[in-house]
């Protein structure tokens, strides 16, 4: 009967000021129990480039979970989809290549890097990497194997832990 009879007394605007707040928090509250906090199948997209003959190649974003709602050729279904993939059709939408998608389309996607696979061209695509580095990095992954932790990277000259910080976010190995 205190708590209620304190509640009444508080000024106005502070109880416009709560109630707003309550139901901010409630409103939250429904909201990520029907999408996140109480669903176990996230959404989780991708990106993926298709090139059809003649025409300039698009990317799109999907959802892996919901491929229905893609405005993807039934032919690009069939096949299994892969972040950072490219795949190419014919005049018929049959898919008849795949390839990854370039580096610099990668870093500007947020698509990760294999730093194991990674070419020249597409490690040149990192903030602060030129020609130069990208090579140590290949000479380095031929003369010692492959990366099996992402700070080996620190071992190759012209990386150092400002440039690691910086380029880290795009790789995975």
């Amino acid at each position: 009967m205190i708590v209620l009879k304190k509640i009444i007394d508080i000024d106005p605007v502070i109880k416009l000021l709560l109630f707003c707040l309550l139901f901010y928090f409630l409103s939250n509250l429904i909201i990520y129990s029907n999408n996140q906090l109480f669903n176990e199948k996230t959404e989780q997209y991708y990106f993926i480039e298709i090139e059809k003959e003649g025409n300039f190649p698009l990317v799109y974003q999907i959802n892996i979970n919901n491929l229905s709602s893609t405005p993807l050729p039934p032919s690009t279904l069939d096949s299994q989809i892969i972040n950072g993939k490219k795949y190419y059709l014919d005049k018929n939408n049959n898919v008849y290549k795949t390839s990854q998608i370039t580096g610099k389309h990668k870093v500007a996607l947020g698509i990760p890097l294999n730093i194991n696979t990674a070419g020249l061209h597409d490690l040149m695509a990192l903030p602060g990497i030129g020609q130069i580095t990208a090579q140590r990095i290949l000479d380095h992954r031929k003369s010692r194997g492959k990366f099996k932790d992402m700070q080996e990277l620190m071992e190759v000259k012209g990386i150092g832990p400002k440039t690691y910080n910086r380029i880290e976010k795009y790789l995975t190995y």
